[in-house]
């Protein structure tokens, strides 16, 4: 969406939507981190489960072999009893004895099969635990990408936007200069719900408004072209050649053109601050009331003008004075901007 030239409104709304995807996004990704968290945890738990199970598999192996070894040694079987020299007595402890070892192998048997049973369950619990890990971590990392292309156009909106809107207060008070009320023809239901919304925005990174604001101009170089219309000294003659023209066409072009930035700079300061953070770089949606910031402005540079006919504001894309300067001001370097049919710059800006 071109910000400078959009509908209020659409404006308004286009950055909402983008608030609000944003504000999802984030949601779908804290979400997906979480079960990411929740998934490496359980692997974590069953890793350690594996460990011990496989420490009391080991163990386990161990006994089997050493009880079957001491129930092996020594020992025959004859019709059911033991045989040790004939002693009734010790053949019967002996039977005794075998009887009890092999109970323990039956139990350590069936012992280490239950466990190793375990093992099994547990080596599959992890498989299943990673495999949620990475389904998670690729929603994640691709809700992510998302969310980071939402946010850079969500700042690129909004910067246009503050641009639009420290356009429109500067106009506003730069006309009412001319006598004339910007007011008029703008909705200011529209302007107010733009502000709101720019307050809720991501303020843009301090190199990011640093880089937006040209080096002021110097103030030797604003000469005045004709009928008291100030410009910068690279225009001055183009401008005069306008004027002179449009005269002998018999239209009555007049307007304003350079506006000091001190002006500006001494309402920052009365409405948002006297800190320079607060007079270059604060948001102008954050001023009370909101108030442009300095420097932006193509009219700060001496590159633009605001166009009157017939002594009136040229408010429509009707009439002779919008007529010529629509068919003409390209030649001589002049462009519209098209929310504004009086605004004419170097950039179109």
């Amino acid at each position: 969406m071109d910000a400078a030239n959009a509908e209020l409104g659409e404006l308004t709304n286009a950055l909402s939507v983008l608030s609000a995807d944003v504000k999802a996004q984030t949601a779908v990704v804290e979400i997906a981190n979480r079960q990411l968290e929740a998934a490496q945890a359980l692997a974590d738990t069953a890793a350690e489960d594996v460990k011990d199970l496989e420490a009391q598999v080991a163990e386990l192996e161990v006994n089997v072999g050493d009880q079957a070894i001491r129930a092996f040694q020594g020992e025959t079987v004859d019709d059911g009893v033991l045989s040790l020299g004939g002693d009734p007595n010790d053949s019967i402890r002996r039977q005794f004895m075998l009887a009890k070892a092999t109970q323990s192998d039956v139990d350590y048997a069936e012992e280490l099969s239950g466990v190793r049973e375990d093992l099994i369950s547990r080596r599959l619990d992890i498989e299943d635990a990673l495999a949620q890990a990475d389904e998670s971590r690729a929603q994640s990392q691709a809700q992510l990408v998302a969310l980071e292309q939402n946010r850079i156009a969500q700042g690129e909106l909004a910067s246009g936007a503050e641009q639009r809107l420290d356009h429109l207060l500067s106009e506003r008070a730069a006309l009412a200069r001319l006598g004339a009320d910007l007011g008029v023809g703008v909705d200011q239901a529209e302007a107010a719900a733009l502000v709101a919304e720019l307050a809720n925005a991501p303020a843009p990174a301090p190199a990011a408004v640093a880089a937006g604001v040209p080096a002021p101009v110097d103030q030797n170089d604003i000469v005045i072209a004709a009928k008291g219309i100030e410009v910068h000294i690279s225009i001055v003659d183009n401008v005069r050649r306008l004027l002179a023209d449009a005269a002998a066409a018999g239209v009555d072009l007049a307007g304003g053109g350079f506006r000091d930035p001190a002006q500006q700079i001494a309402v920052r300061q009365a409405n948002c601050g006297t800190s320079n953070f607060a007079i270059y770089e604060m948001r102008s949606s954050q001023c009370s009331p909101p108030t442009a910031r300095p420097g932006r402005s193509q009219h700060e540079q001496g590159l633009a003008i605001d166009f009157t006919h017939n002594g009136q504001l040229i408010r429509s894309r009707s009439g002779a004075g919008w007529n010529w300067l629509n068919a003409n001001a390209n030649s001589y370097g002049l462009f519209n901007l098209p929310s504004e049919p009086w605004h004419w710059s170097t950039t179109g800006r």
